[in-house]
C-alpha cells in the first residue's frame, strides 16, 4: 500500500516537471455532496498521466536512463512518457497498434518519443513490448 509519505515525496519530486492545475466546484455534480474537479486538462500533456511518468523515470538510475525507456499506448500515456523523457534527456519509444489515430502518434512524436507501430490492436503492441524489454531489458509501463 501506497503511504502519505511516498505520495508526499512524489510531490515533491515531479513539482519542477509537472504544471499546478486547480480544483474548482462542481455545482452540477453537487447536488447531493459538494464535489470539486482536479483540472488536468490544464497538464502540459492535457491529462494526469505525465504526473506519474514524471516520478518513474525520476527514479530510474544512470543505466536504465542512459538505455533509454519504452512503453505503450494509444495517447496520454505515451504523451507523459515523451514528454518526460524529453525533459530528463533520456530516450523514449512508444508502441502502439495501427488502430491508433495518427494524430495520436504525431502527438507523442512532437513531443520527442520515436513511436513504433505494432499489431493490429493494444495487446499485440503490449506483448511486443514486454517481450522486447524482456530480451533488452528496457523498463516498460503500459497503459492501454
Amino acid at each position: 500500500m501506497i503511504t502519505l509519505q511516498q505520495i508526499q515525496d512524489a510531490h515533491k519530486k515531479i513539482l519542477p516537471y509537472v504544471n499546478y492545475t486547480p480544483l474548482v466546484n462542481s455545482q452540477y455534480l453537487s447536488k447531493n455532496s459538494k464535489v470539486k474537479l482536479k483540472l488536468e486538462n490544464f497538464q502540459i500533456t492535457g491529462s494526469f498521466k505525465l504526473r506519474g511518468a514524471v516520478n518513474k523515470l525520476l527514479s530510474l538510475n544512470a543505466q536504465e536512463k542512459k538505455k533509454g525507456v519504452i512503453a505503450v499506448s494509444t495517447g496520454n500515456h505515451g504523451k507523459g512518457v515523451a514528454y518526460a523523457s524529453k525533459v530528463l534527456g533520456i530516450q523514449s519509444t512508444i508502441y502502439m497498434s495501427s488502430m491508433v489515430p495518427k494524430y495520436r502518434k504525431e502527438a507523442i512524436e512532437n513531443l520527442g518519443a520515436k513511436v513504433e507501430i505494432v499489431g493490429k490492436n493494444s495487446d499485440e503492441a503490449d506483448i511486443f513490448a514486454k517481450q522486447l524489454s524482456k530480451e533488452k531489458k528496457y523498463y516498460v509501463n503500459s497503459s492501454l
